[in-house]
């Protein structure tokens, strides 16, 4: 899958961590696949302990399924585990947002108008992946801002998942939001994003918890249109 890695680098569970999650990313391990714990210690030259913990995580963060007698295999991603990951995601963002509209620092407020200038400069020019790179931003932010390493690792395995398993669904729903920008800027994202800014600001934890909550709540909703338009379509055209 990958050049032998430098025996000489650390090994450590991460590495194999890695390793597999950019292997599902870049399309080299396909939902289905079995893993090899032999494989990886080999491509990796580290011990299967070391892997085996890997394993752990990987399976922890949703990556895979490990079955009792037959192994472990790249998890496939259902319309149920979207709606998983989004309930996951308004918990995880609730809870960040509380935390740092309630001890957020001018450093952390700059940053985050920020991107709410980025995301707002990307959807009136309709550039769909500046507007996906400074979303994704804001929210990472808002969660690492809490300090909390543990929820910041959660959160981008959840975030890389939803991603991968609806690319293309993602990017045409974002499309629908940037068409629609000019007429109903109130009620777009960029509004949304920088409302839950100056709740922020403002050191309104209940507002920036129900503003966060309601954004993410209206990204599944879109979503899940959009599963189910392709859903009908794939039904549509095995009939013809």
């Amino acid at each position: 899958m990958s050049k032998r890695s430098n025996p000489r680098r650390a090994s450590t569970p991460m590495r194999a961590y890695e390793y597999v999650v950019k292997g599902i990313c870049d399309g080299k391990l396909q939902p289905g696949g079995k893993l090899s714990d032999r494989d990886i210690a080999q491509e990796l030259n580290i011990g299967h302990m070391t892997v085996r913990e890997a394993m752990g995580k990987l399976e922890e963060h949703g990556w895979i399924e490990r079955i009792p007698n037959r192994g472990a295999f790249i998890r496939k991603f259902t319309q149920q585990d979207v709606k998983n990951i989004y309930m996951l995601r308004e918990i995880m963002e609730a809870v960040a947002i509380r935390e740092i509209a309630e001890g957020a620092t001018k450093e952390h407020i700059d940053k985050l108008q920020k991107c709410c200038e980025r995301i707002e400069s990307s959807c009136k020019n309709r550039k769909i992946k500046d507007y996906q790179q400074a979303d994704l931003e804001f929210h990472r932010l808002a969660v690492e801002f809490t300090g909390n390493k543990r929820l910041c690792e959660l959160f981008d395995a959840l975030v890389l998942q939803g991603h991968l398993a609806f690319e293309i669904l993602v990017t045409k729903a974002v499309g629908m939001i940037l068409m629609n920008v000019s007429e109903s800027f109130e009620h777009s994202f960029p509004a949304r994003h920088i409302h839950i800014c100056q709740a922020i600001a403002d050191r309104d934890p209940d507002l920036a918890e129900k503003l966060v909550r309601k954004h993410i709540r209206y990204g599944y909703e879109i979503i899940s249109e959009m599963v189910d338009l392709g859903n009908n379509l794939r039904k549509k055209s095995a009939k013809a």
